[in-house]
């Protein structure tokens, strides 16, 4: 009911030649998204956006082809999405605007709480496939992870696997929540979220870097860097089509943006 309301509101404001910006991307993103938006028309009564989380991966096709006007990612562009853009010469914007913890879940009965940094790659990428080699009880691991269309799968993989693949054994969900479920049902997995994304339901481990110190993915730690492992969300635009995205980016830059990102446990990025 709701997104047939607000289709209604989009086609109003389109045939009364209002613009309408179109965004499309992160799916782990759009909470904050959803946030900055709210925000955003409530302080411009004149504005509306257009928004739906597809993945990182979809947003930036979206954008080659014209589907929306501002793509939002959890990760960098890589050089083959770009290089698809340069073959058109077209010119490609990217901003940097906000940080979330990377937080490894498990169940609520698993009885571990901390995991080193090097343990959990090892984890992921199946070198390490029973809990009792990390201390825990004598039971195989079973890991989920986020779909390849995910910003989360590429920005894991980077952060925690250092670009090594993922185990063939890792099974693959299309969203967060269907990974959320998993980890409920199954003491013996383990799967990874954006801190924003966490309930609980689930449970966060702690994480070391040194393998001396364990530090939770609280924003308190992101924020002062004990807890140095994090993501950006980037937004992406034609060069063309500046006019349009940049009073809303504007926004989302600012303080008013800022104090939105911050609300909802994230940080802004420059």
């Amino acid at each position: 009911m709701c997104a047939v309301f607000f289709l209604g509101l989009i086609c109003a404001f389109a045939q009364s030649g209002s613009q309408v910006l179109v965004i499309r991307g992160s799916e782990s993103g759009l909470r904050i998204m959803t946030k900055l938006r709210e925000a955003y028309v409530n302080k411009y009564k004149d504005k509306m956006i257009d928004l739906a989380g597809y993945g990182s991966t979809m947003g930036i096709v979206y954008l080659k082809d014209g589907q929306t006007d501002v793509a939002v990612t959890s990760r960098k562009m890589t050089d083959e999405e770009l290089s698809e853009f340069q073959k058109d010469d077209i010119l490609i914007e990217e901003v940097h605007f906000a940080k979330e913890a990377f937080t490894v879940i498990v169940n609520k009965a698993n009885p571990m709480t901390k995991l080193t940094k090097k343990q959990v790659g090892n984890i992921f990428a199946g070198y390490i496939t029973n809990w009792k080699d990390v201390g825990g009880p004598n039971a195989p691991i079973k890991v989920y992870i986020r779909s390849n269309t995910s910003g989360c799968y590429l920005g894991f993989k980077e952060l925690f696997l250092e670009n090594t693949n993922y185990t063939s054994r890792a099974l693959m969900l299309g969203t967060n929540s269907q990974l959320k479920n998993e980890i409920k049902k199954d003491k013996n997995a383990i799967s990874y979220l954006g801190f924003a994304g966490i309930d609980k339901d689930v449970k966060m481990l702690k994480i070391s870097v040194d393998e001396i110190n364990y530090f939770s993915p609280t924003a308190e730690n992101i924020a002062n860097l004990t807890y140095p492992i994090y993501r950006t969300y980037h937004f992406y635009y034609k060069k063309k089509d500046e006019e349009k995205a940049k009073h809303f980016i504007a926004f989302v830059k600012s303080p008013d943006g800022k104090n939105v990102i911050l609300k909802n446990d994230y940080l802004p990025a420059e």
